[in-house]
């Protein structure tokens, strides 16, 4: 059986990337709980 990867949709943290500044820290903050994949 494959190993399922879980990632984060980035659409629903939106409101959160609105700069430059506020998209590092929220990917910051998504790879502190412990993501590692993202859909864009």
């Amino acid at each position: 059986m494959e190993k399922l990867i879980v990632g984060l949709q980035l659409y629903t943290l939106r409101d959160f990337c609105k700069g430059v500044d506020l998209t590092s820290s929220t990917f910051k903050r998504i790879r502190e709980m412990g993501y590692r994949v993202v859909e864009i």
